[in-house]
């Protein structure tokens, strides 16, 4: 896992995430680093996403911040938001006033027109190359290239069924979401309407992998549906407070705070990093976490002389830095007594 020795979650190919929680952590990333996406900024998060090569966190006052491939990052829009989403060649954001932003890539051929629809909304997902959005009432649309598997036309992942929506969430071929009553709806894909079976009960979150659709339900347990070449239907036991998927891998977040993976994973992105962490999220094949940890500022879960160290170093101003434990815009003393008080495991 990397970050920058001096520093958010819908999702490319993964849930809305941590778009209604208001716990702020500091952002720890994983799995492919091709392009730098998994080197975090320093500093505390609200929600993480990624794409292919790139990954986005909302800070805890709305702004956003791109890290990764240069080009998908470019133009981030300034100005106050609420939740983010990341596909592959495309980025958006929920503005303060039910806006959304594009940005990134959004007039590349692959993603279609990306133009988003007017209106006021209160939840944004992505797909690999489409969009999902629910409106200020409830309702979901879709728009952006829905593209088969042979790239031939449409599978309908952007044509959204009626009714209202809690969550929603896109994959390559398909997209599914959460209805107001907490049943599961599917639609698009390469299967034959009525051909995947849908599980039955209460729903509280939704992710989606490549073909794959993966929900929690109301009890924590983690179900796994649609098409399958991953392993992402080998899915762990026990109850989970929050789930992610990237394109062949899925992320779940125990009650504890702990982390487990599966599915197929490459560039270390099954093996997630010991601690306690408050949020996840997922690229293409990287992934995210949060934890509340402040006291290790050197990130080895453990707070110790080499905290002490590095806050004598960074002594002074610091403008949201990993050495200001207290969040008080300097470093000095104050971090000193924290660290003491906590010194010890960090869990």
């Amino acid at each position: 896992m990397h970050r920058f020795s001096v520093f958010s979650i819908a999702l490319g190919l993964a849930s809305p995430g941590l778009a209604t929680n208001a716990i702020e952590g500091r952002a720890w990333s994983w799995g492919n680093n091709s392009n730098g996406q998994t080197v975090c900024p320093e500093g505390r998060f609200i929600q993480l996403t990624g794409g292919i090569q790139h990954s986005i966190g909302l800070r805890p006052d709305g702004q956003i911040v791109c890290w990764g491939f240069r080009s998908l990052c470019e133009g981030v829009p300034t100005g106050v938001f609420l939740q983010i989403a990341a596909g592959w060649c495309h980025n958006m954001a929920l503005r303060a006033d039910g806006v959304i932003v594009t940005w990134g890539q959004p007039s590349s051929s692959a993603c279609g027109d990306t133009t988003p629809p007017s209106g006021t909304f209160v939840r944004v997902a992505a797909g690999i190359y489409h969009t999902l959005a629910i409106r200020s009432d409830g309702t979901a649309v879709g728009w952006g290239l829905g593209i088969n598997y042979d790239n031939s036309g449409a599978c309908g992942q952007s044509i959204c069924p009626p009714g209202q929506f809690l969550r929603i969430a896109g994959g390559f071929y398909h997209s599914l979401g959460i209805k107001s009553d907490g049943q599961l709806a599917l639609w698009g894909g390469r299967s034959a309407p009525g051909a995947i079976a849908i599980p039955a009960g209460t729903f509280v979150d939704v992710a989606a992998a490549r073909e794959c659709s993966i929900a929690l339900d109301a009890g924590g347990a983690v179900r796994c549906f649609g098409e399958n070449y991953y392993g992402l239907d080998n899915v762990p036991s026990g109850s989970f407070a929050e789930i992610s998927a990237g394109e062949t891998i899925a992320l779940a977040r125990r009650h504890d705070g702990s982390l487990v993976t599966w599915g197929y994973g490459s560039d270390g992105v099954n093996q997630v990093p010991p601690g306690r962490y408050v949020g996840i999220g997922c690229g293409k094949q990287h992934a995210f976490a949060l934890d509340v940890c402040y006291s290790d500022a050197d990130r080895t879960h453990l707070v110790d002389s080499g905290d002490i160290s590095r806050v004598l170093l960074d002594f002074g101003a610091c403008d949201g830095c990993d050495s200001d434990i207290d969040s008080s815009g300097q470093v000095d003393m104050g971090d000193v007594s924290i660290l003491l008080l906590e010194y010890g495991p960090c869990s």
